[in-house]
């Protein structure tokens, strides 16, 4: 799935759910996933 897919299908679902676009953002949590999964093998703390 391109990112262009899913940003149409997140806007489309914002929309359905009648939140402002400004009160809603799509985000990348690749990083935040990565440090979670560190912080739970308690590779950092």
């Amino acid at each position: 799935m391109s990112v262009a897919v899913l940003r149409g299908r997140f806007d489309l679902a914002r929309e359905a759910a009648g939140v402002e676009k400004s009160a809603l953002q799509m985000r990348d949590l690749h990083a935040k996933a990565g440090t979670d999964k560190a912080e739970s093998s308690g590779d950092i703390l």
